[in-house]
C-alpha cells in the first residue's frame, strides 16, 4: 500500500459550546444607577449563600427593581435576536423571560466556586465595576471524560484546553448556556468587584412566568 502525501482529513466540530460577549456603550447612566442600588442593598441586606465565598450575594429578584429593568430588557433582546439566530430558537411558540437577577459584590479575596445554574436555559453576567484584572470568569470543559488522558501538547488550543478564562471589564456582558460550569477567581484588589448576573428561561405566551429560586 503506497503512502499518499495528498491525503487530507475533514475537521468537524462536534457539540460546540457557544459563549456570547459584547460591551455596552451609552449605558453610563444605567450603570451609575445600578451601582447606587447595589451599594444600598449591600448596606441593608445580608448576603444569600450561593456560590459566593467571602463575597456578598443580593436577593435574586432584581429584575423587578426599576434600576435593573433596562439591563433585563437588553438581555432579553439579545437572547431573542443574537442567541436565537445562532441556535434557531423558537421565539414564536415560547417567550423568553428573566427567571432571576442578582448582584455579587466581591471584596478583596472573595471568589465564587465552580457551579452551574439549574432550571434555566441561559445565564449572563454584566460587570459594573471590575478593578482587578485577575478576578477572571473561568469556564470549565463540561466533558468529564476528556480529563482522563491528554496527549503531549506544544501549546493549548480551543480543542485541548480544559478552562477558558475571560478577564472582566466594566461594561462587558457575557452570555452562556446555564449548564456550563464556571467559577470566579479571587479579587486581589482593595476595591470591590461588582457584577449583575441573570438567568433566562422561557414560557408559553399564554402562561405567566414562574419565579425560580436559584440553588447555586
Amino acid at each position: 500500500m503506497s503512502n499518499r502525501s495528498d491525503l487530507k482529513m475533514r475537521l468537524e466540530c462536534l457539540f460546540p459550546t457557544p459563549v456570547w460577549r459584547t460591551r455596552l456603550t451609552g449605558f453610563e447612566r444605567e450603570n451609575a444607577r445600578m451601582l447606587r442600588e447595589v451599594e444600598t442593598l449591600y448596606g441593608a441586606e445580608p448576603a444569600l449563600e450561593r456560590s459566593n465565598v467571602l463575597g456578598w450575594h443580593s436577593r435574586d429578584d432584581l429584575q423587578c427593581r426599576p434600576a435593573f429593568a433596562p439591563l433585563a430588557r437588553l438581555a432579553l433582546r439579545l437572547i431573542e435576536t443574537e442567541v436565537a439566530s445562532v441556535l434557531k430558537l423558537d421565539t414564536k411558540q415560547h417567550r423568553f423571560v428573566i427567571a432571576s437577577m442578582w448582584a455579587v459584590r466581591n471584596q478583596k479575596f472573595a471568589y465564587n466556586f465552580v457551579h452551574r445554574h439549574p432550571d434555566c436555559f441561559f445565564s449572563g453576567v454584566y460587570y459594573l465595576q471590575s478593578p482587578d484584572p485577575s478576578a477572571a470568569l473561568n469556564f470549565h470543559d463540561p466533558r468529564a471524560d476528556v480529563r482522563m488522558l491528554r496527549p503531549p501538547l506544544r501549546e493549548e488550543t480551543p480543542y485541548t484546553q480544559h478552562i477558558r478564562s475571560y478577564q472582566p471589564e466594566a461594561g462587558a456582558l457575557v452570555v452562556f448556556p446555564s449548564w456550563l460550569p464556571h467559577d470566579v477567581s479571587p479579587n486581589l484588589s482593595d476595591s470591590p468587584r461588582i457584577a449583575v448576573s441573570f438567568d433566562i428561561t422561557s414560557v408559553s405566551p399564554t402562561r405567566r412566568p414562574v419565579k425560580r429560586h436559584r440553588k447555586s
